[in-house]
């Protein structure tokens, strides 16, 4: 087995590494194996990964990786920074140098992550601020707790700090091996799954600069990462990760990180399952490409709106004929009995409420040819109110009356139910 062989210039940093790949090289494949250590040499043997991702990259690299496989090993890898996450362990260096890359004799690509001198762990405190120097790329809370850290550290030893700690700045390293701090800022960190998260985001946004010959995948890839940037809480961050872990596998046709790659290097996939609405809003017509359940419904971007307007606004002609039905018949009702009996407070009143009923049987028929559900809820109510009103003129002029006055309010009541539960439309779905 091919081997790899890492040095480390203290012992402090030589323990805390082997004490991290001993704990997580026997319950994850992604980091690299442990093969053994060295003490007196601060050594330490993991089996051979392969190369790092920066060195498949340009300007190292320009033809190593493929734009889908370039996906294929961000999927891997954040899907491995997720996985830690489950053994109490952080990495806070999350970027392509410490993310490992090995073709197999297959062509399956192999992703592991290394170098755990930059994380956190449940088990294992820190004794010393994290080798690191703070970067405006980082999440503010980290740089915020490295910045704390290195405070303390030039403070104990009496040493003017450095007026920029994003500027690089020297540390001496004989001080560095001497000091020791059992409360450490970046220890006490709280929201450990959104500096992940964040810098999750960074990568992907690097991983898009490397998309430049494939367009539509780099939009794709560079809309992941926004969600990831500068969240909160660990719960929202957490969420964030793993639905972008689901659309990069989306994007491969993957079912599992792992598994051999698939994805058409001729065409950019999409999605087997998206929100209707959704797709509609984010897909272009020429993206759209009906699959699984999908099948039932036309690529065409007509008919694929069109399908899920009329499902959801159930409206089609016998609404309108049964509605229109009503309204003639409470119309007729309410002229009967003015005709016969006069009821009405003044003509005046009855020539403007007329007109009015008139133009509102009108503008209801517009609407409901426009599938305009909530402006055809407001002209029923407004119609059955004033057909009520009629009614009850009808009642209070003549008591005699009642069945008729009854009966107009029993065809508007009718108004009101078709206006707010229309029928449902014979196209729900379009094939």
């Amino acid at each position: 087995m091919k081997s790899y062989s890492k040095s480390f210039s203290d012992r402090y940093s030589h323990s805390r590494e082997l004490q991290l790949l001993d704990l997580l090289s026997q319950r994850t494949e992604g980091v690299p194996k442990l093969l053994g250590s060295d003490s007196s040499h601060l050594t330490i043997e993991m089996s051979y990964v392969g190369k790092s991702l920066d060195r498949l990259l340009p300007p190292f690299d320009q033809n190593e990786l493929t734009a889908y496989e370039l996906v294929k090993v961000s999927a891997d890898a954040i899907g491995h920074l997720i996985e830690l996450e489950s053994f109490g362990v952080w990495h806070l260096d999350f970027n392509p140098r410490n993310i490992m890359v090995d073709r197999e004799l297959d062509g399956r690509l192999q992703v592991k992550l290394i170098d755990f001198s930059v994380c956190i762990a449940r088990d294992f405190k820190l004794k010393k601020p994290l080798w690191v120097r703070p970067s405006r790329r980082h999440h503010i809370r980290f740089s915020e707790a490295v910045i704390s850290d290195w405070q303390g550290f030039f403070c104990a030893n009496h040493v003017e700090p450095p007026s920029d700690y994003y500027a690089p700045f020297d540390i001496d390293i004989e001080s560095y091996q001497c000091y020791w701090h059992d409360d450490l800022a970046i220890d006490r960190l709280m929201e450990r799954t959104v500096i992940t998260a964040h810098q999750a985001s960074t990568f992907l946004e690097l991983v898009a600069d490397n998309l430049e010959n494939n367009r539509p995948l780099q939009a794709r890839v560079r809309d992941l990462s926004k969600p990831l940037f500068s969240l909160h809480n660990d719960e929202e961050a957490r969420c964030a990760l793993n639905i972008t872990l689901k659309e990069l596998r989306a994007i491969l046709n993957l079912d599992d990180v792992g598994v051999k790659f698939r994805a058409d290097p001729e065409k950019t996939p999409v999605p087997h399952h998206r929100p209707l609405l959704t797709r509609i809003s984010r897909t272009s017509t020429s993206e759209i490409q009906p699959t699984g359940e999908d099948r039932t419904i036309r690529a065409n971007d007509t008919n694929y709106i069109e399908g899920i307007s009329v499902a959801s606004s159930r409206v089609n002609f016998l609404s309108v004929v049964l509605m229109t039905s009503l309204l003639s018949l409470g119309g007729w009702l309410l002229d009967y009995v003015y005709s016969k009996h006069q009821v009405l407070i003044t003509e005046t009143g009855f020539v403007v409420l007329g007109a009015a009923f008139i133009a509102t049987i009108i503008i209801f028929i517009v609407l409901a040819l426009t599938k305009a559900t909530v402006f055809l809820k407001v002209l029923s109510l407004i119609l059955s109110s004033t057909g009520f009103m009629f009614s009850i003129q009808i009642f209070l002029h003549n008591a005699a009356l009642l069945e008729m006055a009854a009966l107009s309010a029993l065809v508007f009541l009718g108004v009101l139910i078709v206006g707010f539960f229309p029928t449902k439309s014979n196209a729900k779905t379009m094939k």
